[in-house]
């Protein structure tokens, strides 16, 4: 007999109509599972299914992938990390219409934890471009110096290039490159990468 534990996905917004009285143990569903027990299994599996489509209101489990992603917080990590180990979906997944990835979106809203988590986690890798022909770390300038370093160093520690963000934001042709790399939702016609649209496809 096998004793499965999982973490009811929430997102911060929708837990804050909670008692504060309620214990952390209330947000945790346990299932005893015997070994040739599928129906269980199946079960945990619809219901992990439906509270992270309930969780973002979405369709699909990979419409949820790239609300997740956009969102940020811890529970929307957890969120994904379910979805990539229960339910194989790709972390390098590309939106239908936008060819964004999960990373796109983290680096796009500036969560720091997410694109570590992509990153180093889960094998999101950094080569993919959108439809607008760019990469996920082109969508880094929108953002405050701090977030900049912060991402770019997570990029820089996956590619191994041994060198700090703040060194290598320093080198001006790295800095022009980012600059001409700066999204301009002007300049593509998938311009509704700009949040919080890409929530609604």
């Amino acid at each position: 007999m096998y004793r499965l534990t999982f973490y009811t996905p929430m997102r911060d917004d929708l837990a804050t109509s909670t008692s504060t009285s309620t214990s952390s143990a209330a947000d945790t569903n346990a299932f005893n599972i015997g070994e040739d027990d599928s129906d269980s299994i199946s079960h945990i599996l619809n219901t992990v299914k439906t509270s992270i489509l309930n969780a973002y209101g979405s369709a699909t489990l990979e419409e949820a992938l790239f609300q997740a992603a956009l969102a940020g917080t811890d529970n929307d990590i957890r969120n994904m990390r379910s979805l990539f180990t229960l339910f194989s979906i790709d972390p390098n997944l590309q939106h239908r219409t936008l060819g964004v990835t999960a990373l796109h979106c983290a680096v796009r809203m500036g969560h720091v934890n997410v694109v570590r988590f992509l990153l180093h986690h889960c094998g999101a890798r950094t080569d993919i471009l959108d439809h607008c022909s760019r990469l996920a770390l082109g969508w880094i300038v929108k953002h405050d110096a701090e977030t900049t370093a912060n991402i770019v160093n997570e990029f820089v520690r996956v590619m191994g290039l041994g060198i700090r963000a703040t060194h290598l934001l320093k080198r001006k042709s790295v800095s022009r490159t980012l600059k001409n790399e700066a999204p301009d939702d002007t300049s593509c016609s998938n311009s509704s990468i700009t949040p919080p649209t890409l929530a609604r496809f």
